[in-house]
């Protein structure tokens, strides 16, 4: 089994600060936490469930961590989004007031000019302590170029003060009461998009979003601050709440699938195969009566990623799925399109960084 063709984007509690320099993620990858895709800028293709789409301003997209995604470069035009990536079960301490649950973590990632040639990404993993109904360690990553847009300078938006205990008692009453009257800050994750999580800012709305975007990246860079962890959640809520108000006074846009009808036709064969130990490139070959490497060729060009690895991410998002669902990692195994336990065990820590069973373990702690 080869190796994987892709940078893994798990993160965790540990303290990590590194300075790196690579080429954006230019093909399809899974993770482990939610993320929120505002785009600004660029000449980009998006791939998420079996649609890719061309970018433009102001899309807002609404990621699982289920979900086999990922932008491809069409030229050499820098790109520019703001992104950030949380884990659900922090936001679930949010509406239930349960510290042990929020305090899971918060991950903020932040690009405001990446080139398709090699750029500078700074990370700040920073654990900054237990405290009651926050997230105990959150981690920012930081791409320090140009700002464009509406996406203002991160160093003239330093947080203004801290929010008192009542204020934020206040808002975590407020969250609760608004998930009991059925409005879930997940909400926007799980609408009916029918073919891809989407929906379209206008210049008002971009500015809202990347002023809280802003706020985070500047709370994060002030660690000691008090109550930095409460106010990282306010935050949080904040750009959730906004996030739901734009989804449902939106419609849901129509979009284009880029896909040639060939690569179409073969992620649909895919899709509906997926769970089949045999499906390999040859019976691939045997079906569409085109070489494999041929096809393969244009599939990688298309998505940026080989067969292999989309076969491969794919059953992982299926094992995650079962996962949550509580179904034993044999079964899981078995029912994802593994016909080998060991590799099932090596290929889900690959992608995930945690064995099934941990990651089984942690949707048990939700």
């Amino acid at each position: 089994m080869k190796d994987l063709d892709y940078k893994i984007e798990y993160f965790n509690d540990s303290i990590n600060c590194y300075n790196t320099e690579s080429e954006p993620i230019n093909n399809l990858h899974l993770h482990n936490h939610y993320e929120l895709y505002l785009f600004l800028d660029g000449d980009v293709r998006f791939f998420i469930d079996g649609h890719s789409i061309k970018l433009k301003r102001g899309n807002l997209l609404f990621l699982k961590n289920n979900q086999v995604h990922g932008p491809l470069q069409l030229s050499d035009n820098p790109q520019a989004r703001l992104t950030i990536h949380f884990s659900p079960q922090i936001v679930a301490g949010f509406e239930s007031g349960s510290s042990s649950n929020a305090a899971k973590g918060m991950v903020g990632y932040m690009s405001k000019n990446i080139s398709s040639g090699a750029a500078s990404n700074v990370a700040n993993n920073v654990s900054s302590g237990a405290s009651s109904g926050a997230a105990s360690s959150v981690a920012n990553n930081v791409s320090s170029g140009v700002s464009i847009g509406a996406a203002s300078n991160v160093a003239n938006n330093v947080s203004s003060g801290v929010s008192s205990s009542t204020e934020i008692n206040a808002t975590k009453n407020v969250v609760r009461s608004d998930s009991k009257n059925g409005n879930n800050l997940l909400d926007c994750f799980t609408r009916d998009y029918k073919h891809f999580p989407m929906i379209r800012l206008n210049e008002d709305q971009i500015e809202t979003m990347s002023r809280v975007y802003d706020q985070i990246v500047a709370e994060q860079s002030n660690p000691s601050q008090e109550n930095q962890p409460r106010m990282l959640s306010a935050l949080l809520t904040q750009l959730l709440i906004y996030a739901n108000r734009f989804n449902k006074a939106s419609a849901v846009d129509k979009v284009q699938n880029e896909l040639s009808p060939l690569i179409s036709d073969l992620i649909n064969y895919l899709q509906e195969t997926i769970t089949n130990p045999e499906l390999n490139l040859e019976l691939i070959e045997k079906e569409f009566n085109i070489n494999s490497s041929y096809i393969n060729k244009l599939f990688k060009k298309e998505l940026g990623s080989s067969i292999y690895h989309y076969i491969l991410l794919s059953r992982i998002a299926i094992a995650k799925r079962l996962l949550e669902s509580g179904l034993s990692v044999t079964d899981t195994c078995e029912q994802s399109g593994f016909n080998d336990y060991s590799n099932f065990i090596r290929a889900f820590k690959k992608v995930a960084e945690v064995s099934p069973k941990q990651y089984a373990k942690m949707q048990e702690n939700a």
